[in-house]
């Protein structure tokens, strides 16, 4: 694969939104767990993307608005999901699961997901 290490923010943005809208992920939840580093989840995410009904997912952290913590965006093609599942997949507080929904707008979505993702504010990953 060649990278092309010239192009601008703005630009690797779109690609990767555009990415994003290839995956056809079908359900969008936000997890809200004491997070005090933005990588403290990543083998977290792991263990679920290895559910069996976890087809592909990915996640961005984003800062809470507080700055003291972090959230999670997780998008996902996945079936039947319950906040039950996720809250015992990735070992947190049901509570934490605080968002969990069929996506109805993939791109609108998308633009919300990555609106923060300017040089090394945040973390993400593909699964």
């Amino acid at each position: 694969m060649i990278i092309n290490t010239n192009i601008t923010k703005y630009q690797a943005k779109q690609k990767l939104r555009n990415l994003l809208l290839e995956q056809n992920y079908n359900w969008v939840a936000t997890i809200q767990a004491p997070m005090r580093h933005k990588y403290s989840f990543e083998k977290r995410m792991e263990g679920l993307a290895n559910l069996g009904k976890v087809d592909k997912m990915f996640y961005s952290v984003e800062r809470n608005a507080d700055l003291l913590g972090y959230h999670i965006h997780l998008m996902m093609k996945v079936h039947n999901p319950s906040k039950e599942t996720l809250a015992w997949a990735l070992d947190v507080k049901k509570n934490y699961i605080t968002y969990l929904e069929e996506i109805d707008y993939p791109k609108r979505l998308t633009n919300y997901v990555t609106k923060h993702m300017k040089g090394d504010q945040i973390h993400y990953n593909f699964y």
